[in-house]
């Protein structure tokens, strides 16, 4: 894929800078150092030039629906996090934890903004198929470098409380998930396609994150399918010799985990219990208060940026819940708008069948996590790049 485009052209392609420097900013702690100077100007430079473009987008006429609902979002959580530095000054002093202010907007501008830069790039022909195809390996590259990384933090910090125990619940396991849609692109190179996303679903299934081995199930559930419905005769053969391998080796490995590792299978075993590691009394204890305890004015615009912090010890880890806290129903209405402009653009006929999928992909996935994790801070720009290239209709652009 790189024999048509020497080097230096992607060196000077400035869609390809701009996610080489999303993926140096999530290097740190491999790299460098995490939360250094230099950390910080990446993401300064990269949250400037993605506002930019997304002021671009918004003067731009005939440009998806979805983008109306995720402007509205945007803005939502621009006013509250704003709201936040003027009531709470630049610490947010929760139940239990204490966390810089400047998170709040941090985590939401970092997971939306990409979206608006990459459709922009692609529609101006910079981000192309097969520049995206580099990024798509280069973000399997990262995941698993990621994967180590927080493995190797987390067994650090059990070690510092005294625990010797060798395994641990990794939250990469949401990292490399957000790797896999991404690889959509590489569907002209078959092969390199399913060695990847069977990589990717090795990792997600070692880091032991259940909400994320689902939605890596559903993944290739819907990728098979996709793939099945659009060929026929020997491609269909070599299609469902693929699934049947994969599904082979993905056994075997679950096979093996659970014969040499306790914790793995303590997972599974708390999985067919129905153990959700109390998230039931967690999304009960946040529905109760503000069902009983939230005056009117909080049941319609929320208790503010990082309410959920400064109510509970804890996040809400549910989308609906924590928007539910913070905005109010007046959170949910625009997320069900955001959610409800996303299946309009989905259903709308101008798509090229493997963008239509991608979005729908991207949705399905999206979707899943709101209900039991952070669906929107688990946007990345590994999985934010594929939606703005499926939004510009990137699987229908020849490369220049």
């Amino acid at each position: 894929m790189v024999k048509k485009n020497k080097i230096s052209d992607f060196l000077r392609n400035p869609s390809f800078l701009y996610i080489c420097a999303w993926c140096l900013y999530y290097m740190q702690g491999i790299l460098y150092a995490k939360g250094s100077i230099f950390a910080q100007l990446i993401l300064l430079s990269l949250i400037l030039t993605s506002l930019n473009h997304g002021a671009k987008i918004i003067n731009k006429q005939n440009k998806p629906i979805y983008f109306k609902g995720l402007n509205i979002l945007l803005l939502m959580f621009t006013f509250y996090g704003l709201l936040l530095f003027i009531t709470d000054g630049f610490v947010t002093h929760g139940v239990e934890k204490t966390v810089p202010s400047m998170y709040y907007l941090k985590g939401y501008y970092i997971s939306l903004l990409p979206i608006y830069s990459c459709y922009y790039y692609t529609k101006e022909g910079k981000l192309t198929p097969t520049v995206f195809s580099v990024c798509a390996i280069l973000f399997v590259l990262v995941g698993i470098a990621s994967y180590y990384q927080l493995q190797r933090e987390a067994l650090e910090e059990l070690a510092s409380l005294g625990s010797n125990r060798d395994e641990v619940t990794n939250n990469a396991g949401y990292v490399v998930l957000a790797v896999l849609p991404s690889l959509l692109v590489l569907s002209k190179k078959p092969v390199l396609q399913y060695v990847c996303i069977g990589i990717c679903v090795f990792f997600v299934i070692l880091a032991m994150k259940r909400g994320a081995i689902l939605c890596a199930g559903i993944f290739l559930i819907m990728f098979t399918w996709h793939k099945m419905s659009k060929t026929s005769g020997t491609k269909r053969v070599l299609v469902i010799f693929a699934a049947l391998l994969g599904l082979y080796l993905l056994t075997s490995i679950i096979s093996k985990e659970i014969a040499n590792s306790d914790y793995f299978q303590l997972r599974i075993e708390q999985t067919l219990e129905g153990e959700s590691s109390g998230r039931n009394e967690i999304y009960q204890a946040f529905f109760n208060h503000f069902i009983n305890d939230a005056n009117v004015f909080n049941q319609l615009f929320g208790y503010g940026a990082n309410g959920t912090i400064k109510l509970f010890p804890n996040y809400a880890h549910n989308d609906w819940l924590e928007i539910l806290t913070n905005q109010g129903l007046l959170g949910i209405v625009i997320f069900l708008f955001y959610c409800l402009c996303f299946t309009r653009t989905i259903k709308s006929g101008k798509y090229q069948q493997e963008s239509k999928f991608a979005l729908l992909v991207f949705f399905l996935l999206f979707i899943t996590q709101t209900f039991f994790s952070a669906g929107i801070t688990n946007t990345v720009i590994y999985n934010s790049s594929l939606l703005g290239f499926a939004l510009a209709d990137g699987f229908r652009r020849k490369d220049l």
